[in-house]
């Protein structure tokens, strides 16, 4: 069985590939996740980190939007409830909110959305993990 990607591999993996291909250089990453020690989770805490908020940014209106969030999930990944809720939030708020479980559901859900193929709302991605040999 071929290994599955982790999120972090799946999120480098589609943020080179908006770079190669030229589809975007404005996406960017927002840190709000990760180990951190007390102090630290302290010190980003009061810079405005918060739970829930998805993993990518892409600041350009495209089909009736202000622009789309994105979170990356593995292929085994599940949501956790503030990030389901913001998702929600984020889409009545008239952005384009997604979840992509694993690169090529990312990659679907960027090529979709500049190319106003998404409307305002929220929408999840999922494409198969790796199969067995």
């Amino acid at each position: 069985m071929l290994p599955q990607s982790t999120e972090h591999q799946d999120q480098s993996a589609l943020i080179e590939w908006c770079q190669l291909n030229r589809v975007t250089r404005r996406i960017f990453a927002v840190p709000n996740g990760g180990g951190r020690s007390k102090a630290e989770a302290g010190r980003l805490k009061a810079e405005g980190v918060r739970r829930g908020v998805p993993d990518l940014m892409l600041p350009v209106a495209a089909g009736g939007a202000h622009g789309l969030f994105l979170e990356m999930k593995a292929h085994s990944g599940r949501l956790s409830k503030e990030q389901d809720e913001e998702l929600d939030a984020l889409a009545r708020e008239g952005y384009v909110s997604a979840a992509a479980w694993g690169l090529d559901a990312g990659i679907e859900v960027v090529s979709r959305y500049i190319a106003g193929r998404l409307t305002p709302g929220r929408y999840e991605f999922k494409s198969d993990p790796p199969a067995k040999r």
